[in-house]
C-alpha cells in the first residue's frame, strides 16, 4: 500500500487552514544539531502541530540545506551515542512516528557546512 508523504515547514499562521486528507505522514522540518545534540527549541509551532487531533502520522526532519553539525555529530562513537539519544528523547517526548535525516551531503561542503572524508561511513 502506497503512503503519501508531505514536507511541512515550521511557518506562522494556523495550521487548522492546511487540507490533511489523503496525507499519511507529514516531515516536520527542521530540528538542528546544536552542539552534538538535536535542537527543536527554534520551532515555533511544533508543539501545535504534534498536540493537533490528527489522522497523520509526524516524522522530524532534521538538517536541510545548509544545515550544520552532522558531521561533528557522528565523528566519534561518544558524538554518536549523544546525537542519538538526544533523537531519542524528542520523540518519545512528543510521540512522533519517526524522523528523517536530511544530511546535504556527507562528505561534501554544501553551502558552507563543515565536513569530513569519514563522514560517508560514519
Amino acid at each position: 500500500m502506497k503512503k503519501i508523504f508531505a514536507y511541512m515547514y515550521d511557518r506562522r499562521g494556523s495550521f487548522d487552514e492546511v487540507c490533511y486528507e489523503g496525507i499519511d505522514y507529514i516531515n516536520y522540518s527542521f530540528g538542528l544539531i546544536d552542539n552534538g545534540v538535536l535542537s527543536i527549541k527554534h520551532l515555533e509551532h511544533f508543539d501545535d502541530i504534534v498536540k493537533m487531533e490528527r489522522s497523520f502520522g509526524i516524522i522530524l526532519s532534521i538538517g536541510g540545506w545548509g544545515a550544520d553539525g552532522f558531521s561533528d555529530a557522528v565523528l566519534t562513537k561518544e558524538s554518536r551515542e549523544l546525537f542519538i539519544n538526544s533523537i531519542i528523547d524528542v520523540v518519545k517526548k512528543y510521540s512522533l512516528d519517526g524522523i528523517d535525516l536530511d544530511w546535504e551531503y556527507p562528505g561534501i561542503s554544501g553551502a558552507g557546512t563543515k565536513c569530513r572524508e569519514e563522514d560517508t561511513p560514519n
